[in-house]
């Protein structure tokens, strides 16, 4: 028996959307929902670096209980292990950075970026930040995010 035509569907995902499914965040909701319609889930290896430092300002800036918030971590880093597939971000930093001076973004988010294009895929994202930012470079169309901007309104 021959199987053709499968599609398998990928995705990039963000350490937000990623941070958000093992920690209460205003889109956990909608970022696993998302989750569940891919295949693949594409990350940088710097989102093992980004939840932790999420989770961090959790411990230090707003006083949540270490132990929760280190084994909400923990199970965080073991579903990026077992479920994603981890691209090594040096194989992608020059496109990262050719990406970041055209649109205005850090070099962290421009490696999920650049991971995207390269599968031809977009990245899920709850970054405000980034939203507007490719917003205001007429690039919003490189995420899938269900962050709306208000216009005439200060983001943060």
């Amino acid at each position: 028996m021959r199987i053709e035509n499968v599609s398998i569907k990928s995705i990039v995902v963000d350490s937000s959307v990623l941070f958000a499914l093992f920690f209460p965040e205003e889109y956990s909701e909608w970022s696993e929902e998302m989750i569940r319609k891919y295949d693949e889930l594409h990350v940088p290896e710097l989102v093992f670096l980004e939840t932790s430092n999420a989770a961090w300002k959790r411990i230090i800036i707003f006083k949540q209980p270490s132990d929760i918030v280190l084994k909400n971590l923990r199970l965080l880093h073991k579903f990026i292990s077992d479920v994603c597939i981890i691209h090594r971000d040096r194989d992608y930093l020059q496109r990262a950075i050719e990406l970041a001076i055209k649109l205005g973004t850090t070099i962290y988010d421009s490696l999920f970026l650049a991971i995207a294009e390269k599968y031809k895929t977009k990245v899920l994202t709850i970054d405000r930040k980034l939203v507007k930012t490719l917003k205001r470079m007429k690039e919003e169309h490189r995420v899938i995010s269900p962050v709306k901007l208000n216009e005439g309104k200060t983001e943060r």
